[in-house]
């Protein structure tokens, strides 16, 4: 508001503490916002007692858990005051996630603060397997980082392995991008898998609604979804397959 003979716009408003509580309750409940939280890998933490050597496989031994954690600071409703973070917290707005939790232990040391109804979670590849099921069944809006997929691991094992391991249990999936660094064509069987088994396992629950999936190369910005997918598949097929029809990166370690 501005005042008589003064240009200056008010940016505070100094009777909020006043208003009744359930207004400003209204008020912090707006103040949530989208956000896409980007989660990364910390170091592997021991379980409890166990000195043996770590491998820097992360695939070896079962004797560790690794833990992910959003690179986001904690949202603003937590940090305005205590009240609304209080309401923030008590209200569902926001809930204190470890990930991943394939084994939970009180050594893992961050978490992150997260609204799954809002906010997209991004994710690489190789933190997916170690996402608990409670997890994985919360995450409506994703962004997963396919990798370049090069010919050491072709497509094959995205779908056989993520797809069937992983993704399957999202079952509120409302929105997914794929990065990859890859021709997103290439990605037909892997996105019509992901489809499939996604239709079979919940298209029978009230409510569910298959998601909206999307490739999207991580250089060039190009997308392949629904509407366009078997036009980028044809395109890649042409462009990108060797003379017996095979792919070119099983022709060619180069490429």
């Amino acid at each position: 508001m501005e005042s008589s003979g003064d240009s200056t716009i008010a940016t505070s408003f100094h009777c909020f503490p006043r208003l009744p509580f359930e207004l400003r309750r209204i008020v912090w409940g707006l103040a949530v916002f989208p956000r896409t939280i980007t989660c990364a890998a910390g170091p592997r933490t021991p379980l409890p007692g166990d000195d043996s050597y770590y491998d820097e496989d992360p695939w070896k031994g079962c004797h560790w858990t690794m833990y992910g954690y959003g690179t986001m600071p904690p949202p603003p409703l937590l940090q305005a005051c205590s009240g609304s973070r209080s309401v923030a917290i008590s209200d569902g707005l926001y809930r204190a996630q470890l990930w991943p939790a394939c084994v939970r232990i009180p050594q893992s040391p961050r978490y992150t603060w997260v609204n799954y109804e809002f906010d997209t979670i991004h994710l690489p590849t190789y933190l997916l397997p170690f996402l608990g099921l409670e997890d994985k069944a919360q995450i409506r809006r994703a962004i997963i980082d396919g990798g370049d997929q090069n010919h050491m691991k072709p497509l094959g094992f995205f779908t056989y392995f993520h797809i069937e391991n992983d993704m399957i249990q999202m079952r509120s999936l409302r929105e997914l991008r794929i990065l990859t660094g890859r021709h997103v064509g290439a990605w037909k069987d892997a996105f019509r898998s992901l489809q499939s088994r996604l239709e079979e396992r919940f298209g029978g629950n009230p409510g569910w609604a298959a998601p909206k999936i999307t490739i999207v190369h991580k250089i060039t910005g190009e997308q392949a979804d629904e509407s366009n997918i078997d036009e980028r598949h044809a395109d890649y097929v042409i462009h990108h397959c060797g003379p017996c029809g095979a792919p070119a990166e099983f022709l060619s370690p180069e490429n």
